[in-house]
């Protein structure tokens, strides 16, 4: 494999760009901490801790051209699939296949010729989420045969999920009736109330990383519980998840795995 990057599906190498041998993604950016101090007391609290959003510098070498015009072809077919207007895609590192970053890039190339068919660049990527995922897909789908029911579920990683929830009912659901997913592990809780009678096949979708619930592909926010907080999953660890509401039909929690 080539000593590259992929950003959409597209790997630079292809249009002659690579990775400096030596270089690797930086590691988290320096976490923001919060804190207070009270006058007449030693040290302070601390009030809330995050990560920043990770900025990636990313040296690179141009080469293998015919001749100058295949050169500037090549970073215009560059600069064309990084264009910020197509918004944040997946990012990978050649060196590190299984997992990828959701970014967009800060800058064009800047490019400082060698020759006429080559040189050094550099480009930056902009992660709003400073994590990785994994690159494959996990689907837990369960069947509901009684209300309330428990499920587990045990993803890896080492940062919560915000997985994207979908329940299809098998049978009618009286208006009225509250639809919650409780994550006793993670101590976190969604009810939605039916707005309407749901009948056989209606499709409900909680996407957690979104905080969004759509109801048979329209969005439907106003019967969410005040009191809610979008489900994550825990990593490494059992996630005891108690469904209530809805006595016949499928659950599927479909999610990645995430890391520092």
């Amino acid at each position: 494999m080539a000593n590259s990057l992929s950003f959409n599906g597209n790997n630079l190498a292809t249009y002659g760009a690579y990775l400096l041998k030596d270089f690797v993604v930086p590691s988290m950016p320096t976490p923001k901490l919060n804190t207070s101090e009270v006058v007449g007391r030693h040290g302070g609290y601390l009030l809330n801790s995050k990560y920043q959003i990770r900025d990636i510098p990313v040296p690179m070498l141009l080469k293998g051209y015919a001749d100058a015009a295949a050169f500037y072809t090549a970073i215009d077919n560059l600069n064309t699939i990084l264009d910020i207007q197509l918004g944040q895609k997946p990012l990978i590192f050649d060196y590190n296949p299984n997992r990828y970053l959701t970014a967009i890039a800060s800058s064009n190339f800047d490019a400082k010729k060698l020759s006429l068919v080559a040189a050094d660049a550099k480009i930056t990527f902009k992660c709003v989420d400073p994590f990785w995922f994994s690159t494959t897909l996990i689907t837990f789908p369960t069947v509901l045969t009684i209300s309330p029911q428990l499920l587990s579920v045990t993803p890896g990683g080492n940062v919560d999920i915000e997985p994207v929830i979908t329940i299809t009912t098998n049978a009618t659901i009286s208006i009225g009736t509250e639809i919650k997913i409780y994550n006793i592990t993670a101590n976190r809780s969604l009810m939605w109330i039916t707005p309407v009678e749901l009948a056989a096949t209606d499709v409900i979708i909680i996407d957690c990383a979104t905080w969004l619930v759509k109801y048979n592909g329209i969005v439907s926010m106003a019967t969410l519980d005040h009191g809610s907080v979008f489900p994550v999953l825990v990593p490494s660890v059992t996630n005891l998840i108690r469904v209530t509401g809805v006595p016949n039909g499928l659950i599927s929690i479909v999610y990645r795995n995430r890391y520092l």
